[in-house]
């Protein structure tokens, strides 16, 4: 197991977290709103106007996907400034067709060790990407994060 192989399994920790707690802030929503409305569908709507995504919209969710992004991103950063070599074999659209380059599964056979061999990591590959087909609550959660929740300095670095 390697450093991104630790820093997924935490991020998975820390998203169920505050996926819960969000979900749990989203029910006290839900019947805060049924009490101000005479219908069901009132109180959907009003809420769904505010909060279109739901749970995990809630800044407790998206905080840990940040946090997980930067670390990710630093972790990356951290391995290419001490040398470490990239994958072998980068995957383009030549390889198209060649049976002689396995595509990358992810690890979804090596449920352990998804990071295998990998010194750099893109962001949205560890936070967005290798939670599909593991772990289906979480993928449906995650299904509405469609911006990356983090900005750019002077310098285009993320911050």
């Amino acid at each position: 197991m390697n450093d991104f192989d630790r820093l997924f399994l935490r991020y998975i920790a820390e998203l169920r977290g505050a996926l819960a707690a969000a979900r749990e802030w989203w029910a006290q929503l839900e019947e805060r709103e049924r009490s101000m409305f005479s219908t069901r569908a009132e109180a959907k709507a009003s809420l769904e106007a505010r909060w279109p995504f739901g749970p995990p919209s809630h800044p407790w969710v998206l905080g840990v996907f940040r946090k997980y992004y930067l670390l990710t991103e630093e972790l990356s950063q951290r391995n290419a400034a001490q040398g470490q070599p990239g994958p072998a074999h980068v995957p383009d659209e030549s390889d198209w067709g060649n049976e002689e380059i396995e595509p990358a599964t992810l690890g979804l056979e090596e449920e352990e060790s998804p990071f295998t061999g990998m010194t750099e990591v893109a962001p949205w590959i560890l936070l967005i990407d290798s939670v599909l087909g593991r772990d289906d609550d979480l993928s449906e959660a995650l299904e509405y994060i469609i911006y990356r929740p983090v900005g750019l300095d002077a310098n285009d670095n993320v911050v």
